[in-house]
């Protein structure tokens, strides 16, 4: 059985990057513009006209950078 897709519950994007939501406990990530362009699933339209990368769910909540992942993966605060 393939494992479960991550879906966030929202996804909001801001002219410094997108805003993620994971869950309803107040696990939101925000995910720096030109770091995600420099990354790579989802394809996001950025406000200069800029569309390329593709970013995964899961590829961001593996690098998420809000302090309860951090932590999670043993990088400091």
């Amino acid at each position: 059985m393939p494992p479960q897709a991550v879906l966030p519950i929202s996804v909001t994007r801001r002219p410094d990057g997108l805003l993620v939501q994971w869950d309803a406990d107040g696990h939101d990530a925000l995910f720096p513009a030109r770091a995600r362009r420099l990354a790579y699933g989802l394809r996001i339209r950025w406000s200069d006209g800029h569309s390329t990368g593709i970013y995964t769910f899961e590829r961001m909540l593996a690098t998420c950078p809000c302090t309860r992942c951090r932590l999670g993966r043993g990088e400091s605060g």
